[in-house]
């Protein structure tokens, strides 16, 4: 007698495996049954989601567990007469007179997850499946090894079979009554499936390469899949869904290529605030198409076929919802204003495109999310966003009930949205006495971030909280004296206001230093608005910065120090004030109050002039206009072009940017200026990151 068991390494491996999943799905099992955070998708799933992570975790668990107690307690006996089989489910043993031959399955082209099968007397009789792990060294020192091989006979009578097989598909009197109807119907038929099978491959390059339009590529990727699905129910029953006996054409090929272009788009689609739940919605979609082919093709009948095709209807079911959902959805989104926590680069390490770079942000928690938020954002997106800058974020209900969102870059648009989307929570939050909340909703009233007709209730609101001393309600007040928003202005009773906010609130002392400095409201005071627009500039006011450092490097009220203003300069460039960068780039480039650095210089002047500031483009167009060649000539005549568009028609500056374009004019031909006109139309002023940051 003889006893075999896995190799060590075997084994080993299988533990290891134990030890690294069951933790994980009990974990993730705990969590799903308790409630508990952290979510992997930062939201409260819904019943569906979590019953979807229950079974699923649950599921792991038992199969990662019994997999494992398999594999140990695994054991193959070979005795004189006779070899058994200890497994999961209990021994099986065979007598050696009913064995009567071997057979040996390679399964998905893996040697060591091949199979040893002993044949009885009758051929399709398999009497007992063993791992070749483990039957290996029985094959080389028992009878197992004497045992002739079938695999020529078996391949001989699977032929046999086919051939019976096709004649009986072809006997079916529903395809016509000649003997030329059958092949006839059985050409058109594996026509159509290689014609399907064609659609499906461009349809689905067409949804995860270039989706447009949307809906379109979608409504193709759901038809073909429907179509097959049809194709099984026509008479005859010639197309069939998996590989039968006969070789009819099958639709698998199809059903799998369109299966894989929902989930792959699904994938790259809009994030899901509740993948379970579609996940699970999903699952249940995919009930009714097994259940159709089961109906319709009785080849789908064993676990095999069942098994492979399993997968595909999830696919096709999940990724169709999702997609449907994004599609069909026209509702309004919410948008939410999130700050990016960190921002850093991610270099692929392994695949095809080893070595490329992404961007990766970190946001804050937002709206339903309740923990921090780390996905890879587009190329545009991240040369737009740094650390401390806001991404909007677009939540959208969802046409199917499933709530999705975007990120996009926070313009005014998107920022007003914003600031609508936390009107309602700010009605609650000043409902229930929280008076920051009042202020920031008063103050929005008043603006008319929620349309016209607020100001009164939005005046109230900002009594009431300044009747609690809170210092935004004081800075809310003394814009609306400031402005005329809902009462009549009065700078002498804004500058009262700004005065009580101004310790804690920096744009309250900015407010109040410019009327300081102009004498609006109040005496006029410059050394008074210098301490003010220092507050205000600590505590990271951009535009008190820029006044301070200019008041500095011009000597407005106080004696000219270039060094010093430039320190100012620089820290509201910094911040991204388009002005700022302006002249500190032109500091760099002359070297006033700061080292000669032309480079940098250059650097701060395009951030500048990319933000719209007309005074950089100019200088741009100038230095490109003392270059040769068409391409310098275009650029010189582009932002030449783009500072006298921008540029105030009382501005000093105007005059020398005109003379400047029209020699950039002169130098280009007629088809050159209308190209770049264009350009100039279509341009929009955008953000840019610091350049170049350098501290004081």
């Amino acid at each position: 007698m003889r006893v075999y068991r896995f190799p060590r390494w075997y084994l080993g491996l299988a533990l290891i495996v134990a030890v690294i999943f069951d933790p994980l799905c009990f974990a993730l099992l705990l969590i799903a049954l308790t409630g508990l955070p952290p979510r992997p998708y930062g939201a409260p799933p819904s019943l569906v989601g979590q019953l979807v992570l229950i079974a699923f975790s649950g599921g792991g668990l038992i199969l990662v567990t019994a997999m494992t107690v398999r594999i140990l307690r695994a054991r193959l006996t070979v005795t004189a007469d006779s070899v058994s089989f200890v497994g999961l489910s209990g021994t099986q043993q065979v007598d050696r007179a009913d064995v009567a031959g071997r057979l040996t399955i390679v399964r998905y082209g893996v040697r060591d997850d091949s199979r040893l099968v002993l044949i009885g007397r009758d051929p399709q009789m398999h009497l007992l499946q063993i791992s070749m792990l483990l039957a290996e060294p029985a094959l080389r020192e028992t009878w197992l090894g004497e045992l002739p091989d079938q695999q020529a006979a078996l391949k001989r009578q699977y032929a046999e079979t086919r051939a019976a097989s096709l004649a009986d598909l072809l006997a079916n009197p529903r395809l016509g009554a000649t003997p030329e109807a059958p092949q006839a119907r059985l050409r058109r038929a594996r026509i159509f499936v290689r014609t399907l099978n064609v659609l499906a491959l461009f349809a689905g390059l067409w949804l995860t390469i270039c989706p447009r339009p949307f809906s379109l590529a979608l409504a193709a990727n759901i038809l073909i899949p429907l179509l097959a699905l049809v194709a099984i129910t026509r008479p005859g029953r010639l197309i069939r869904v998996v590989l039968a006996p006969g070789s009819p054409p099958f639709i698998w090929i199809a059903l799998f290529v369109s299966g894989c272009a929902l989930g792959l788009a699904s994938a790259i689609a809009p994030g899901v605030l509740d993948p379970p739940a579609v996940f699970g919605f999903g699952l249940l979609g995919a009930v009714p198409i097994l259940a159709w082919m089961l109906v319709f093709d009785p080849g789908m009948r064993r676990l095999g076929p069942l098994l492979l095709t399993a997968p595909i209807a999830v696919l096709l079911a999940g990724g169709a919802l999702d997609l449907a959902n994004i599609a069909a959805d026209r509702a309004p989104p919410r948008v939410f204003a999130v700050p990016v926590l960190r921002q850093w680069m991610s270099t692929r390490r392994r695949g095809v495109r080893a070595g490329d770079k992404s961007g990766m942000l970190l946001l804050a928690p937002w709206g339903p999310r309740r923990h921090p938020e780390l996905f890879q954002a587009s190329g545009r997106l991240n040369d737009l966003i740094w650390p401390g800058v806001r991404v909007c974020v677009r939540l959208h209900p969802g046409a199917l009930g499933f709530p999705w969102y975007t990120h996009v870059y926070c313009d005014p648009e998107e920022l007003l949205l914003a600031e609508r989307t936390l009107l309602p929570s700010l009605r609650l939050r000043a409902a229930a006495g929280d008076m920051i909340a009042a202020a920031r909703l008063g103050l929005d009233l008043v603006n008319g971030v929620a349309g016209p007709g607020q100001r009164q209730p939005g005046l109230a609101l900002l009594y009431r909280a300044a009747g609690a001393e809170e210092p935004q309600a004081f800075y809310g007040l003394g814009m609306v004296r400031l402005r005329g928003l809902g009462e009549m202005a009065d700078p002498a009773r804004a500058a009262v206001w700004f005065a009580k906010a101004a310790g804690t609130v920096p744009d309250a002392a900015w407010e109040l230093g410019v009327l300081t400095e102009t004498g609006r409201g109040v005496p006029r005071d410059p050394a008074r608005a210098r301490a003010l627009y220092r507050q205000a500039a600590k505590a990271g006011q951009t535009d008190a910065a820029f006044r301070l450092g200019t008041m500095d490097r011009l000597g407005i009220d106080t004696a000219p120090d270039p060094a010093r203003g430039m320190i100012w300069i620089r820290r509201a460039a910094e911040q991204g004030d388009a002005r700022a960068m302006n002249d500190l780039g032109d500091a760099l480039l002359a070297g006033t109050g700061a080292p000669r650095d032309p480079k940098s210089g250059l650097a701060w002047l395009r951030a500048a002039a990319t933000m719209g500031e007309p005074h950089a483009a100019q200088t741009l167009g100038a230095r490109w206009l003392g270059r040769t060649g068409i391409l310098a000539r275009e650029r010189a005549y582009f932002w030449l072009r783009l500072a006298v568009l921008r540029e105030a028609p009382n501005d000093s500056a105007r005059s020398g940017a005109e003379q400047a374009l029209q020699h950039a004019a002169a130098a280009l031909s007629a088809g050159a200026r209308g190209r770049v006109d264009r350009q100039v139309a279509a341009w929009r002023p955008m953000p840019v990151r610091p350049p170049v940051v350098i501290a004081p």
